[in-house]
């Protein structure tokens, strides 16, 4: 079950958006001013982007700064979708998130859909009302929170006129 999902119609081909969305190292341009937005993010796998590429990033929790995560491509299909994980380990709890954009045609522009598809916990000793209660929690914040990424990605490709390098 999909925890969060936001879509927005970005007036520009989905190759322009695709190119802006694959330069990992740009997301702290609409992540960053975020309540859990990303402070920094690098590359770790050298060249363009495909499964199994790594990036790291240096992000907001909450109220905490200083929280690195891992994240894995698990999917890249060019102008159409790019999947990712995110391990991000805590004190006492691991949790993995399941990313992706999904990219289509619509009119002259693109229709983006962002979406948290899901959140692991390990270890697994978790109370039994607790991962309910989280996914309702990032529906919500999680939510709230891609809604104002994909307005600024849908502004800096549209009205910055990104060109992709």
């Amino acid at each position: 079950m999909t925890a969060a999902s936001k879509r927005i119609h970005i007036n520009a081909p989905t190759e322009r958006v695709f190119a802006y969305l694959i330069d990992v190292e740009r997301h702290v341009e609409w992540s960053g001013e975020l309540k859990y937005g990303l402070e920094k993010i690098s590359k770790v796998t050298p060249g363009p982007l495909k499964p199994g590429s790594v990036f790291k990033s240096l992000g907001l929790l909450s109220s905490k700064a200083g929280v690195e995560d891992t994240s894995t491509v698990t999917e890249i299909e060019p102008h159409r979708r790019l999947a990712w994980e995110t391990v991000s380990i805590g004190a006492i709890q691991q949790n993995t998130f399941r990313w992706a954009y999904t990219l289509e045609p619509q009119g002259d522009g693109t229709r983006l859909t962002y979406s948290l598809l899901e959140r692991r916990f390990s270890p697994k000793s978790l109370p039994m009302w607790f991962p309910p209660l989280i996914w309702l929690v990032d529906h919500k914040v999680f939510g709230r929170e891609m809604a104002g990424g994909i307005q600024k990605i849908k502004e800096t490709v549209e009205q910055r006129g990104f060109i992709p390098s």
